[in-house]
């Protein structure tokens, strides 16, 4: 099938035509995520355009057999009976295996533009001038008016002036802590937070029945072109690409610049109860959770992935969870003991579902699939 090069204007953004090819959807939706971003401050009419637009990308390109492979366990034999797919949050993992990345540079440039040196703050603290460009232009005014009177009434006190100062010279190390911090944190988030389910777009991957099938297991095929879990989103995994998430670090360390001018000038309580309770800036990616679990390394290429991602953002305890929904195959490992593929083949019998032997060459690394009638 042809790529079909016909453009799509949306949003301030050029998109090509969403029929396209499998082997090109991986790079054409890291495009799109790398283009697209989701705040607060976009319209309503904006953000459902956006993620319609998301939405249609993937349901137009999503392959017409997904697999699921299984190894035998109590919780996958569980869901297959109640006709579940079963979801686990990533700190179930052996390995969080999502990629992150933050560009430092990034980060100070922004939070330094109007005073790189510390004889540009001083100059902007003594004089009358209105507020810089950035970074606390993007405060609320009362927030502004706050800081600004703050540091000017104490200009004259040296202490002040050495206290401004070593915090200029400081606050590199501070944001860099904070970056660090950071990264740290929000992969625990994305740990946390939603549960997946893993899909491969290949049932005869010799590599994905030994390591996820253990060479004795099953594996369920899914039709996900007409429907989808309600709420659910499914997007392929790019591979040997880092998520940047250099925007929401400049969001939060922005957030907390006034707290730290707040420590050097003044502690009244007010003032932390005050920034405690506000969102100062309104640029996080509501792409965040989708952006994180994304991108993993090269190595993991032969997986093939599509991820099923859950709609829920409360963390709890619970590393499992499901979603109702019924797989259309089923593949048994030839090597699978008797008396559980007879178990399992009565319920695949019951339930309609296509059945397949797998014989799997453990020598030659090769599949060989036989339909059962």
């Amino acid at each position: 099938m042809e790529y079909l090069a016909v453009p799509y204007r949306k949003m301030g953004c050029v998109f090509m035509d969403t029929s396209i090819v499998e082997d090109d959807i991986r790079q054409k939706f890291s495009t799109l995520l790398k283009k697209l971003k989701i705040t607060k401050s976009d319209s309503k009419k904006e953000m459902r355009e956006k993620y319609q637009y998301i939405d249609h990308f993937l349901r137009e390109n999503i392959p017409t057999k997904l697999y699921r492979y299984r190894k035998l366990e109590d919780h996958t034999l569980k869901a297959l009976k109640n006709e579940h797919i079963s979801t686990t949050k990533p700190c179930a993992f052996e390995k969080f295996d999502s990629l992150i990345e933050i560009n430092k540079k990034e980060v100070m440039r922004t939070v330094y533009k109007d005073f790189p040196r510390f004889d540009d703050l001083w100059a902007w603290i003594c004089s009358e001038n209105r507020v810089p460009s950035s970074p606390l232009k993007r405060f609320p005014r009362i927030v502004q008016t706050v800081i600004t009177i703050g540091l000017r009434i104490r200009k004259k006190d040296e202490r002040f002036k050495k206290d401004i100062k070593a915090s200029h010279e400081n606050i590199r190390k501070i944001i860099d802590d904070q970056i660090q911090n950071m990264l740290e944190n929000e992969i625990d988030e994305l740990r946390y937070i939603r549960y997946i389910a893993s899909f491969c777009e290949k049932i005869d991957a010799y590599k994905m029945w030994e390591d996820y099938a253990a060479h004795n297991g099953f594996a369920l095929e899914y039709n996900f072109k007409q429907a989808i879990p309600k709420n659910y989103t499914l997007f392929p995994v790019m591979y040997g690409e880092k998520y940047n998430a250099t925007d929401l670090a400049i969001h939060k360390v922005v957030n907390q610049l006034p707290n730290l001018l707040i420590r050097v000038f003044n502690n009244h309580p007010f003032w932390h109860i005050f920034f405690k309770k506000r969102k100062l800036l309104s640029s996080f990616d509501e792409l965040f959770y989708l952006k994180g679990y994304a991108y993993k390394k090269e190595r993991y290429r032969y997986e093939q992935e599509w991820r099923l991602l859950s709609p829920e953002t409360v963390k709890n305890s619970c590393k499992y969870n499901h979603v109702s929904f019924n797989p259309v195959a089923i593949y048994f490992n030839k090597k699978m003991n008797l008396e559980v593929f007879n178990e399992l083949n009565q319920i695949a019998k019951e339930k309609g579902l296509r059945r397949h032997i797998v014989t799997v060459n453990e020598h030659l690394k090769t599949i060989a699939i036989h339909s059962i009638e």
